[in-house]
This record gives C-alpha cells, sequence and structure tokens, in this order.
C-alpha cells in the first residue's frame, strides 16, 4: 500500500480511482514546494482504485460479437426457410395449372388435395415475403423506363435510370436479375435488393447524385 500504484478507469467519468491519483500526485507535489497549496473542490477520496469496477463492455454484453453472428445466421436461416416455401408454392401451383390442362383425367381428390398443400405453403410465408414476391413485377417495370419519377409533396422529382454510351447503347444504371424461380426472387430481395430498400446491401440511398464522387 505505500507503492503509489493507482488503479484508475479514465474512460468513466468522475471516476474515484483518477481522484485519488490526482489529489495524491497534487500533495506530494506540495510537499516538495513545487505547487503553492490551495482547497479543493473534490472531496477527498480514501480509495487507491476504482471503487465502481464496470468495463467499457458490460458484463452481460461480453458475447454481443458473437450474438451478432448468431442474428446473421438466424437471418440467413430464416431467408432460406422462406426462399423454400415460395420456391415449393410457385411449383406446387404450376402442377395444379398442368394438372387441369390434361388432356386424360388424372383421377378424383387430387384437386382438393393439391390446394390444402398450396394454402398450407402459403400460411407459412411471412407477410413481408408475400409483399416482396407480390411487387416484384411492379419492381421491374418501374427500373425498366428511362427515368423514374418520385412525387413528394407537390415536387417531382427525375431521375435517369440510364447512361448512353459513346456507341448510343442505353445501359441501365440498376440492372436487377432476371429470375423466375420465386424461391430465387425472394432470397435475393431478402439478402440484397435495391439500393434504398432493406437490407440495404448496395446503399442506403436509392442513387447517387450525378457529381458524386465514388466512395474511396
Amino acid at each position: 500500500e505505500t507503492m503509489p500504484v493507482f488503479g484508475t478507469i479514465a474512460a468513466r467519468f468522475n471516476d474515484d480511482g483518477v481522484t485519488a491519483l490526482y489529489q495524491q500526485l497534487k500533495a506530494d507535489l506540495i510537499s516538495k514546494g513545487w505547487v503553492a497549496p490551495k482547497n479543493s473542490q473534490l472531496p477527498v477520496v480514501n480509495v487507491r482504485s476504482s471503487s465502481q469496477q464496470q468495463s467499457i463492455v458490460p458484463p452481460a454484453k461480453v458475447r454481443y460479437l458473437a450474438e451478432i453472428a448468431d442474428a446473421v445466421r438466424t437471418y440467413h436461416h430464416y431467408v432460406e426457410q422462406q426462399a423454400q416455401l415460395a420456391r415449393q408454392r410457385q411449383q406446387l401451383q404450376a402442377t395444379q395449372l398442368m394438372l387441369k390442362d390434361a388432356p386424360s383425367p388424372v383421377g378424383e381428390g387430387w384437386g382438393e388435395g393439391l390446394t390444402q398443400i398450396i394454402e398450407q405453403k402459403d400460411a407459412q410465408l411471412s407477410h413481408e415475403s408475400k409483399q416482396l414476391l407480390a411487387r416484384w413485377s411492379e419492381l421491374k417495370q418501374r427500373y425498366s423506363q428511362d427515368e423514374l419519377v418520385v412525387k413528394i409533396r407537390d415536387k417531382e422529382l427525375r431521375t435517369k435510370l440510364t447512361y448512353t454510351s459513346l456507341s448510343g447503347n442505353k445501359i441501365p444504371k440498376v440492372a436487377l436479375p432476371k429470375f423466375h424461380d420465386a424461391g430465387d426472387i425472394l432470397a435475393w430481395q431478402l439478402r440484397e435488393n435495391i439500393a434504398g430498400e432493406f437490407p440495404f446491401t448496395a446503399g442506403v440511398f436509392p442513387f447517387k447524385r450525378e457529381g458524386e464522387d465514388p466512395t474511396r
């Protein structure tokens, strides 16, 4: 205890370990005549280390990186599950149409059983997944035009969706994948999607400004 060693947590405001170090250093400087004695506004502390030792990362959050990794893995598992359900529903619906158009009768009772399976798969799909699949055609149509028009209050914001090359060819700024499988479409929207929409893999904003420099 006679050694001038103090336990401090400088990152914490009003840490009593830092206060103890300051008061001991001040007393030593005064005893050597290097500093004039003055009344201190800080209350005297009788400890030599921080009494409330709390780390920057609380003990309950020591595994915070593992929790982040677990959350990402759980989300990817959810995406795979939803994509599989969407794919199976699409395949069952296609099977139902083919059987209806079959030239010879397939048998009795198949229609009701197939409809029940389709309804079961549809019920297992989340509301978000259904919305993403339902708007896919509209999304492709919107980004296949020359301009994207967005109305904000009384103003129309127009964004060009194509570049014109030196040879006169139009090159789209946003190229959507040419998927036909519902599972692939849903998995792409849940994992990547267009810029400005969750999970923001392509960026937070839908478009960059024309004069904006690329990210270094």
